[in-house]
């Protein structure tokens, strides 16, 4: 046979070497490809087990806390520093945004020239609004911004009716998660309500015995958080 007639033959048989050397099982170098190799393995034992494995679940959605510590009235130099308690609920709605409920309730002495009257300032509220995390979720160090829109009561008895009004809040939480379940920290608030009367009589200054405006009121309690 000539050398040409050799070298064409040789072109003509090659494609049906390379195809049997694809064929499974062949110990030819096609079957060696790196591209074969990888999609033959599949994946490595590390990704099938977290496929074969159930999710993580996910972590506790809402907290509980319990809050107690100085409230203040910013608006009357007549009315001294006290405290107050609460609770609040707080529901995760997303990573970093929540919704949160609370019932706050403060005391505050007369001073000065209402002392005399030997009772206290009694105010409250019950409000509900958003918050939102500005710390990495799952952090343990937790920070966020409050805001709330609720209804107040003050209590003025035994000198005048009590009176429910409509107030806003804002604030920060700044806590400490120490276990999964469990955490400390502060809630910072400032109110100002008496904004629109809901109900009762209206509130009235004891001095004048006029109708009071808006009030402010500073809370700086610190509190117990529980997540569930």
């Amino acid at each position: 046979m000539s050398r040409a007639a050799a070298i064409l033959l040789s072109l003509l048989l090659a494609p049906t070497a390379w195809a049997a050397g694809d064929e499974p099982g062949s110990s030819s170098p096609g079957a060696e490809e790196p591209g074969l190799r990888l999609e033959l393995a599949g994946p490595d034992a590390s990704v099938a087990r977290r496929i074969r494995e159930p999710a993580a679940p996910a972590g506790p959605r809402f907290r509980l806390d319990f809050a107690f510590g100085l409230s203040s009235l910013l608006v009357d130099p007549d009315v001294g520093e006290g405290f107050g308690g609460g609770l609040s609920l707080t529901y995760g709605l997303h990573r970093r945004v929540g919704v949160e409920l609370t019932l706050f309730f403060g005391q505050n002495p007369y001073d000065g020239k209402l002392g005399s009257f030997d009772v206290s300032f009694l105010a409250g509220n019950i409000s509900l609004g958003p918050t939102i995390q500005l710390t990495s979720p799952g952090s343990r160090f937790i920070v966020t911004a409050d805001l709330s829109l609720g209804s107040y009561l003050v209590v003025g008895r035994p000198i005048q009716e009590d009176s429910w009004s409509l107030g806003v809040a804002f604030g920060m939480t700044l806590g400490l998660k120490l276990t999964r379940w469990f955490g400390i920290g502060i809630k910072p608030r400032y109110h100002l309500f008496n904004l629109a009367r809901l109900g009762g009589g209206e509130l009235k200054d004891l001095k004048s015995f006029t109708k009071v405006g808006v009030i402010d009121r500073f809370e700086l309690p610190g509190y117990l958080a529980f997540y569930f």
